[in-house]
């Protein structure tokens, strides 16, 4: 009866089996196991990457959006130290010539032309940088013009910004266009007091709303480059500018294109519609030929586009960001 029991219990274990052909796999489940694992491990590839470029474009965007806020504060804070801003830059003004005659036009470096967007003048400290230095003091002065720049200490300097299309495949600048920010001085250099060519003084030589002209024709226009200039970018990725599908009105009653409340520069979406600016309107003096001595204040509308960033084909346009700045400084300002 023992001898059964173990005669069947040897049966019953695994290794009292002889080994047949029956065991380990086959070429064919080896194929279809390779098969199931590079489908689950191609969807779990596909997954992640997705999930990477997805991650890289909203940080593009985000990082654009910031761009763009930082880029509209800094304008912003340039426009409060104005003390005249020009609500016409490619438009007649009145019986004078567009102010976008006597600016830059050549920014570009023979590409699409920048567009003049905002214009205005400053008054700047002298000197300029702490590189630079002023005469001594008064008593080495030889020119009354001299005393008078180590009595104010400042000058007024011209600031225009521009919005200019990037060429394709440009090394330098990767975005749809970026905004340019030009300075006009009034010295070239210090302490000889040197004047920039071309500079005319528009609370001495000529006025604020008709510069550069002096009785009746233009006396100075702004050179592109050179001593007493300055040109900087001061953003990249800035949206198309001929895309002008997402503009917005200026504020105020614009029933009457002669007289809005605020004008839009440029006046037409298709030069620039990615940067734009409302500027309030200075009316007329009643009685006089003059404008009102009023603080005036712009809205400004930017618009980024983070494509340059990612390549990717579905990247849309940013919402258009808009700040308002009122300018601090009024020349002959009446209450």
């Amino acid at each position: 009866m023992t001898r059964k029991a173990v005669q069947t219990l040897l049966k019953i274990l695994p290794f009292s089996r002889k080994r047949t052909k029956g065991y380990g796999f086959t070429l064919l489940e080896l194929l279809i196991t390779i098969l199931i694992s590079g489908t689950i491990i191609t969807a779990l590839l596909a997954f992640v990457v997705d999930l990477m470029q997805t991650d890289r474009r909203e940080y593009a965007r985000s990082e654009t959006q910031r761009e763009m806020e930082m880029a509209l504060n800094f304008m912003t804070d340039d426009l409060r130290e104005a003390v005249y801003i020009y609500d016409r830059v490619e438009q007649t003004r009145g019986a004078l010539n567009p102010l976008k005659n006597y600016i830059p036009n050549n920014l570009n470096q023979g590409s699409d032309p920048a567009v003049p967007i905002l214009a205005f003048w400053k008054a700047e400290r002298l000197p300029y940088s702490t590189t630079q230095q002023l005469p001594a003091d008064i008593n080495s002065c030889a020119t009354a013009e001299c005393k008078q720049v180590l009595i104010r200490r400042r000058t007024y300097s011209l600031v225009v910004y521009y919005v200019a299309k990037n060429p394709s495949n440009d090394p330098k600048w990767k975005g749809k266009a970026r905004i340019i920010r030009y300075v006009f001085r009034k010295y070239q250099n210090l302490p000889n007091l040197a004047q920039t060519n071309g500079y005319r003084d528009p609370a001495e030589q000529s006025s604020f709303e008709n510069w550069p002209y002096e009785n009746g024709s233009p006396a100075g226009t702004a050179a592109a480059a050179g001593p007493g200039t300055m040109t900087a970018v001061l953003v990249d990725f800035v949206d198309d500018p001929t895309n002008n599908v997402l503009t917005q009105d200026c504020p105020g009653d614009n029933s009457n294109p002669n007289n809005p409340d605020y004008r839009r520069v440029p006046q037409q979406t298709s030069q620039s519609a990615s940067l734009y600016v409302c500027v309030k309107r200075l009316g007329i003096i009643e009685g006089t030929n003059e404008q009102d001595k009023l603080n005036q204040d712009v809205y400004i509308y930017l618009r980024g586009n983070p494509i340059g960033k990612v390549n990717a084909r579905d990247v849309q346009p940013l919402s258009t960001v808009r700040a308002g700045a009122i300018a601090r400084g009024v020349i002959d300002k009446k209450p």
